[in-house]
């Protein structure tokens, strides 16, 4: 109990929403208050969140706190507890929370006439007749019993109320807390899954070691032993001491299999179909993952997988959805394998899955025919599918006759599909295997039997408890990375997507739903220079002069002696001329209909049919003050112009919650940063500090305190890059709506720190130039070395610790890694950079302008000039957002040093990597030899998505790229061979011509063959007359020349 740490935001936000879950209800869930008490457990208890009672318990308090009761009120929440357990629970009441529910603590003592006083006051909460609980939960231990005691001598009226269906629902949406939880708990099963049990499996086949099931589940159970040692290298935000076991490991092969079951048997492993399921609890909350591995599979189990791994992708991405009833999601998957595959249906499994939290299994929501209830977004689901015990009909053993083929995930169920939260490889490449028998070599001396004879050793027959060699542990390393396969799957999938595209494309803007470019609603813009004639300047004694008023915007011309004011928004432009004695101004005012420039739209006006003004021409022989006009008018314009375009930058900012500071504690501080984009031209240092609700930077200029505060519910993403091969480290955020830093709009802003520092050498670098490569040198790299990985560490750790924040206020903030070794160099802006991929996105974050491609924006990549020749291509990003602009990338190298380094120290063409990183991405991309007018292609489908999708959508590019590229391929072929064929011919009649001849044949040619003929023997009489020089320079220097036939001969 020593380290028993209590989340208190997430206690509190819990316990509201259970609170308000309750009294907001119309029936009240049927009682007037809540009654939880968890007593001590029994060692006959197999499982204690098998109770929903302590589900409940530890969903609030985050740990199970036995001979504990938990009260709900409408006015409060009231524990019972030991006085221990009472000094973790005081903490609650004084949280610095803005929301939290009103707590009373009453601790139990030894006293029993005290302790009497404690039950009845808590009895006393217990108000109305109707107490809502879970009546089969039943515990044992000295103070339940003493608790139930008390009520049968008080003879207390309360009747019992079963709330479990209602606490069902609540506890089957899990908020992000919980989610966050669940991916560790799912990190660590794959981790399991695939560093211990696949590799035991495989080991034990390799070397031919007979092992049960059950005694190789104890093996992996091992890995979550504290008194054991692991290898296993785990992730540094996953601490085994909070994991458990939800099951031990099943194993099971040979035949026998039952995917109901929750241990192993006592059968043999055997080297055919295996299948394994690990079920892992972190901080209480469970997660499951299954796989089926296939040794030397013959082509039906093959299929059999296959589809079964395109069954459970139909179910995620297109079946499971918020508000589908549990029985749909079976009965649609059934359907499914009826339509595809309907041999297989008699073999299905009678369960699709269910859904999982601090229960290992919630029945109210099972996948199956017979389940009701809908599906939340929020839930988390055991995604179980398979098809068990089919027979094959080929194998010859009795073991092998019959196999099943399973996967099993964790899945978020979000607000369109589901959600893998288990990674762990399901690709046929990574979990069918090929093994070969190794027979021991015969001996040429053979073994005397008593009798004199000589008896041959036989190589014995190898089994799963034989010598097995295996050659090649998959069949993608079997294969040796065989490119045309992997562009042939590759090229399927691509389809696939593309298929997928189009459809979505077909569904939204066909079929009554968005129709692309929003209906931009004219408004009429009123411009009021003053609001009555007595608000106008007094003219001067001397007459009515043009005046300008810069304080109202306005300009005042005399017109028939009158004054008029005329906004400077309805000037067009002004013209300044001299003729003779005379300065002329024109001044040229907007009307309807007309367009300054391309970029501008024609004025709306109420009424077009009015009179305007179109133009207005003064005369004066005062050309120093028609000068002084002209300046002053254009000064306002200027002025005017600089103001709209402020107001048009800012009109789409979103307005900001404050940043509420850290109260009661001193805020986490990272120092002396930088941060991009500068508040004020010069730069300077300063704190980085997080907050209750936000990250705030503050440094002293010159010019006084700079502050940017970047709240966490505006950051959409959150990237930590590391200095290797960099100059600087960055914690870089991308916004979700844009904020001023200054008077700059953006919706990035970096913080980080140089690596460089100022080294002063006193020897005045005359030593350096006598001793190279001394101690001072490399103590400077040692210092750099560690400075280096000093601020990594300090910056990680910074990171972690906004995203641990961000979580406490409700808020996920995941954090991103740019994964440099995947890198690739290109141009965005002016200067060839590295963009490095994360999880999510594409960044360019080392230099301005910073690039943010988020992936789950982007709808088409098209790749350019891609074509044979070339050494570099272009990359272009089309957005779901049709109104926004395409990004290009351009001048990507092919081989470039930010190329994927594999295990064989191969470098990979950038296409490639490209290539395959956006497939894996399921990224539907396209490619041409050739550049595109992308501002024309995007005006064609803003103007009408619908036509657009109707008319093939980006089917057009991937067709004119094929075939482009097979026309060109065949001409160049055609090209080359032609060129060949003739550079031959010439050089056979050089070697058998002399020049004279050659003059002959020439004049002979000119009358009969046309212009581009004649163009074409002339460049080859060019070349021979080349080649005839290098032959004269070869003799005279003594080189012996070959004839080309016979050297061909």
């Amino acid at each position: 109990m020593a380290e028993v740490q209590i989340d208190e935001g997430v206690f509190h936000r819990r316990a509201l929403r259970l609170w308000n879950s309750w009294k907001s209800s119309s029936t009240a869930w049927g009682c007037d208050s809540l009654f939880f008490f968890v007593g001590a457990s029994s060692d006959e208890d197999a499982d204690d969140f098998g109770r929903k009672t302590t589900c409940v318990q530890v969903w609030l308090i985050q740990y199970e706190f036995t001979d504990t009761a938990l009260c709900f009120t409408r006015d409060k929440l009231v524990i019972l507890t030991s006085q221990k357990k009472a000094t973790y629970l005081e903490k609650l009441q004084t949280a610095d929370l803005q929301e939290k529910i009103p707590l009373e603590i009453l601790k139990r003592g030894k006293d029993p006439v005290e302790n009497k006083q404690l039950w009845e006051k808590l009895s006393q909460h217990l108000r109305g007749n109707r107490v809502g609980c879970v009546p089969k939960d039943v515990y044992s231990g000295k103070v339940f019993t003493e608790w139930t005691n008390y009520l049968k001598s008080a003879n207390s009226q309360w009747t019992p109320t079963d709330i479990t269906a209602e606490l069902g629902d609540l506890l089957a949406t899990k908020d992000q807390d919980a989610v966050a939880t669940i991916r560790s708990a799912a990190k660590l099963s794959d981790i399991i899954l695939t560093k211990v049990l696949q590799n035991k499996v495989l080991d034990l086949i390799d070397l031919g070691k007979p092992t049960t099931h059950k005694k190789l589940a104890e093996m992996t159970e091992a890995v979550l032993d504290p008194d054991k040692k692991s290898n296993v290298k785990l992730p540094s935000d996953i601490n085994l001491a909070n994991a458990e076991w939800v099951h031990s490991p099943v194993i099971q092969s040979g035949g026998k299999y039952d995917l109901r079951a929750i241990e192993s048997d006592e059968g043999q492993l055997d080297a055919g179909v295996i299948v394994c399921i690990v079920g892992v609890r972190y901080k209480s909350f469970c997660a499951h993952v299954g796989r089926t591995y296939m040794i030397a599979p013959n082509d039906q189990r093959q299929s059999h997988y296959q589809f079964l791994c395109d069954l459970q992708s139909h179910i995620i991405k297109e079946i499971i959805r918020p508000g589908v009833r549990c029985e749909q999601v079976y009965a649609q998957a059934l359907a499914y394998v009826k339509e595809k595959r309907p041999d297989l249906e008699p073999y299905f499994v009678k369960s699709c899955g269910y859904s999982i939290g601090i229960e290992a299994r919630e029945s109210s929501f099972t996948l199956s025919a017979k389940s009701d209830r809908a599906i939340q977004e929020g839930m988390v689901l055991n995604l179980s599918l398979g098809f068990q015990n089919i027979p094959d009909p080929k194998s010859k053993s009795t073991k092998h006759k019959l196999y099943t083929v399973y996967l099993s995930d964790t899945v978020l169920v979000g607000s369109d599909r589901g959600d893998l939260l288990t990674d762990s490889s399901r690709l046929p490449n990574d979990v069918i295997y090929n093994f070969e028998e190794e027979e021991e070599p015969k001996k040429e001396n053979q073994a005397p039997k008593a009798n004199g004879k000589p008896v041959d050793k036989k190589p014995t027959q190898p089994t799963i408890s034989g010598s097995v060699v295996m050659k090649e542990r998959t069949r993608g390393e079997k294969l040796g990375k065989d490119k045309d396969d992997l562009e042939a799957r590759r090229r399927e999938h691509q389809k696939q997507l593309a298929k997928e595209l189009q459809s979505k494309g077909l569904d939204r803007y066909t079929k009554g739903g968005d129709h692309g470019k929003k209906d931009e609603q004219i408004v009429v813009k009123k411009f009021e220079s003053y609001k009555g004639v007595d608000r106008l300047p007094q003219p001067p004694k001397d007459g009515v002069k043009i005046h300008v008023d810069g304080k109202n915007e306005s300009i005042i011309l005399p017109i028939y002696g009158l004054p008029v004011p005329f906004h400077i928004a309805t000037l067009k432009n002004l013209s300044k001329s001299d003729e003779g004695e005379f300065t002329y101004l024109r001044f040229n005012f907007v009307g309807p209909g007309q367009i300054g420039s391309k970029k501008e739209t024609p004025l709306p006006v109420e009424d077009p049919n009015a009179t305007f003004i179109r133009a207005i021409t003064f005369r004066s022989r005062d050309t120093s003050a028609f000068a002084n006009l002209f300046k002053n008018i254009q000064d306002l314009k200027k002025d005017y112009l600089k103001k709209e375009a402020e107001r048009k930058e800012k009109a789409d900012l979103v307005e900001q919650a404050k940043l509420i500071e850290m109260r009661g504690k001193r805020p986490i501080r990272l120092p002396d940063v930088f941060v991009r984009p500068q508040p004020e031209s010069r730069r300077a240092t300063g704190d980085l500090e997080i907050h209750s609700n936000g990250l705030r930077f503050q440094a002293m200029a010159k010019g006084g305190e700079q502050r940017v505060d970047v709240l966490f519910a505006n950051i959409r993403h959150l990237y930590f890059q590391p200095c290797e091969k960099e100059l600087a480290v960055i914690l870089h955020v991308h916004l979700k709506n844009h904020i001023m830093i200054g008077k700059k709009k953006t919706k990035d802003v970096q913080f980080y720190r140089e690596i460089s520092e100022m080294v002063s050498d006193e020897t005045g670098n005359r030593r350096r130039r006598q001793f190279l490569n001394d101690e001072d040198e490399f103590r400077e790299e040692e210092d750099e070395r560690r400075r280096r990985a000093t601020l990594n560490r300090d910056f990680k750790a910074f990171a972690e610790e906004i995203k641990q924040q961000s979580v406490s206020q409700g808020i996920e903030v995941e954090v991103e890694v740019p994964v440099r070794d995947a890198g690739f160099r290109g141009v965005a802006h002016r200067e060839l950079v590295l963009f490095q991929p994360t999880e999510n996105c594409l960044v360019q974050l080392s230099e301005t302008p910073f690039l943010v491609i988020s992936l789950d924006d982007v709808e088409k990549v098209h790749l350019e000039r891609v074509q044979f020749g070339l050494q570099n291509f272009d990359m272009v990003f089309v957005f779901k957002d049709y109104q926004r602009a395409v990004v290009h990338i351009n001048t990507i190298p092919l081989n470039d040093v930010g190329a994927v380094q594999h295990k064989k120290k191969k470098k990979e063409n950038n296409l490639e990597l490209v290539k395959t990183w956006l497939d894996e991405m399921d990224i539907p991309f396209t490619e041409g030899p050739v550049n595109l007018n992308w501002p024309q292609i995007m005006k064609t489908v803003q103007e009408d998505p619908a036509v657009f999708f109707r008319d093939g959508g980006w089917e057009f590019l991937e067709s004119k790229s094929d075939e482009e590229q097979s026309s060109e391929s065949e001409a160049s072929e055609y090209e080359e061979s032609s060129d060949e064929s003739e550079e031959e011919s010439s050089e056979d009649e050089d070697s058998d011509f002399d020049e004279d001849d050659d003059d002959e044949s020439d004049e002979g040619s000119d009358g009969d063959d046309d212009m581009d003929e004649e163009d074409d023997w002339d460049a080859q009489e060019e070349k021979a007359r080349r080649d005839d020089e290098k032959r004269e320079k070869r003799k005279a220097n003594g080189v012996e020349e070959v004839p080309r036939k016979k050297a061909r001969n």
